[in-house]
């Protein structure tokens, strides 16, 4: 499944707006203000973990926002009510990389014309530093 096809199912945001700056556009409905953001994250979806490539997580006051170094307009955000678990994962026998795993809320309704499919999506996410040792996973699991 494709990170577009993931977003779509789970309800998340896909192709995140972004400024002039580089960064994500902030909600301003809602005073989003950017909070910390961290370079060279690879994006992975899913219970086998495909991996989405790598980029820049943005965390906000409302949202955890990824962002494709390439190709342009890959990006993903979601909410903090759509995160029911979050926690750093070191165990190697579950992923392969230490990484910030989150667990989705991915509701109780079927979308219009969908069918209970025998492969069900799983609602992870694995946001995996590139470098673990400068105590990434630990600080990006403060913030989410």
């Amino acid at each position: 499944m494709d990170l577009k096809s993931f977003c779509t199912r789970l309800g998340l945001e896909w192709d995140v707006a972004i400024s002039s700056e580089g960064q994500p556009v902030m909600d301003a409905d809602y005073e989003e203000q950017l909070s910390c953001s961290y370079t060279c994250v690879e994006l992975a979806v899913g219970d086998g973990g495909s991996s989405a490539g790598s980029g820049t997580v943005y965390i906000t006051t409302r949202r955890v926002i990824w962002v494709a170094a390439a190709p342009a307009n890959s990006s993903l955000a979601c909410t903090y009510r759509q995160v029911s678990m979050h926690a750093v994962s070191r165990d190697t026998g579950t992923f392969s990389k230490p990484c910030v795993y989150i667990q989705l809320d991915e509701g109780s309704e079927m979308m219009e014309g969908e069918e209970d499919d025998v492969d069900d999506l799983t609602a992870e996410l694995r946001l995996i530093p590139a470098d673990e040792r400068q105590g990434k996973c630990r600080t990006l699991r403060t913030y989410v």
